[in-house]
């Protein structure tokens, strides 16, 4: 089974949030470390991702 693989750029898209946003959200643990990572770039398998999100409450 092959997930889609998420960059922190489509999830800046998808999400329409700025990078200082995606990163707040990573310390705080609503978005989970990422899956891969390429030298620096983090990668995020999608379903593993939206799994996450839908147990994770914004609070």
């Amino acid at each position: 089974m092959n997930s889609e693989i998420l960059s922190s750029s489509d999830i800046l898209k998808k999400f329409r949030i700025s990078p200082t946003t995606l990163w707040r959200w990573r310390q705080k643990g609503f978005i989970p470390a990422p899956d891969y990572q390429i030298g620096t770039r983090p990668f995020w398998e999608a379903d593993g991702l939206k799994e996450h999100l839908k147990q994770t409450q914004v609070r």
